[in-house]
């Protein structure tokens, strides 16, 4: 399923400084710029597997780990229908 993260902004790309989830059901998810999208993080062949009250962790990296296509959302694409919980830091670039 698709859930938009963070809205796109026209002309700006969405790039991730760190991130951290925790999946209240087992599954697997990957992060796409747009929408059923390009593979951003992940991917569809390698999805990142979470067993339920499993967590992902991207730490602060002022680089950035990922990003969108400019005037794309940020998309999580998951298999479980959640509930996930979390945080997210990004900037606009």
């Amino acid at each position: 399923d698709d859930n938009t993260l963070v809205a796109g902004v026209t002309g700006k790309k969405i790039r991730v400084l760190a991130l951290a989830l925790v999946a209240g059901a087992a599954g697997n998810l990957y992060f796409q710029s747009a929408a059923a999208g390009d593979v951003i993080f992940g991917g569809s062949t390698n999805k990142i597997q979470l067993a339920a009250n499993g967590d992902f962790v991207l730490p602060f990296n002022p680089s950035g780990w990922f990003e969108t296509d400019a005037g794309e959302l940020l998309n999580l694409n998951a298999s479980s229908t959640g509930p996930f919980s979390g945080g997210l830091v990004y900037v606009e670039v």
